[in-house]
C-alpha cells in the first residue's frame, strides 16, 4: 500500500515524541529538586532505524540511517545550542563520563572522551570510526564508507556526493 511508508514514519516519529516526552519529565523533575544546574544530562541510542530507506525496515544493516545515532550531551561546561558532526562511537560514552565527572582517563578501554568538543576547546575527534554486526563491517570517514559483507560484493559510498548511498563506487 502507498500509506505503509507514511504510516511506519508516523509510528516511529510517534515512539520519539514518546522519548522526548520522557526526557522532558526527567528534566522537569530535575528542576523541581533544584539539581538541574549541576546535571548532565546525557542521550543516545544503540542504532538507528531503516523506515524504509532502501526499501528496507530495521536496524541490522549498514547504512547510515541504521548506524548513525543521536548523541545529545547539556548541563555544566558544555557549550550550548551547538550541533557537532565530529566521528564518535558508543565506546566514546564511558571515558566522555569519566572526564565530565572529573576521574581522569582510564588507560585499558580504547574509548576517547569527547569533552574537548562539548566545551568548545575542539572540533575533531576520530578521523574515522568503526561498526559492525553479524555479516559486515565497515569503516566510515567523513567523506566515505567502506562495507564489507561476508555474502555480498563490498561497498563503497562518497558520503559527500550520495548520503543517500544509492551508488556503490565499487561496481
Amino acid at each position: 500500500s502507498p500509506d505503509v511508508p507514511h504510516k511506519t514514519r508516523r509510528q516511529y516519529a510517534a515512539c520519539i515524541k514518546a522519548v522526548d516526552d520522557g526526557v522532558g519529565k526527567i528534566v522537569e523533575a530535575l528542576k523541581a529538586r533544584g539539581v538541574l544546574d549541576d546535571t548532565i544530562i546525557m542521550f543516545t541510542a544503540d542504532h538507528g532505524e531503516m523506515l524504509l530507506d532502501h526499501n528496507l525496515i530495521g536496524k541490522s544493516v549498514a547504512y547510515e540511517p541504521s548506524i548513525h545515532v543521536p548523541f545529545f550531551v547539556c548541563g555544566p561546561g558544555i557549550e550550548g545550542n551547538r550541533t557537532r558532526s565530529a566521528l564518535t562511537e558508543l565506546i566514546d560514552i564511558p571515558e566522555t563520563i569519566c572526564d565530565l565527572a572529573g576521574t581522569g582517563r582510564r588507560d585499558f578501554v580504547d574509548g576517547l572522551s569527547v569533552d574537548h568538543i562539548l566545551s568548545g576547546r575542539g572540533t575533531e575527534h576520530r578521523s574515522h570510526i568503526v561498526s559492525s554486526l553479524h555479516s559486515w563491517n565497515t569503516i566510515r570517514t567523513e567523506t566515505h564508507k567502506l562495507v564489507d559483507s561476508i555474502n555480498d560484493t563490498p561497498e563503497l559510498y562518497d558520503l559527500e556526493s550520495d548520503p543517500a548511498e544509492m551508488t556503490n563506487l565499487v561496481r
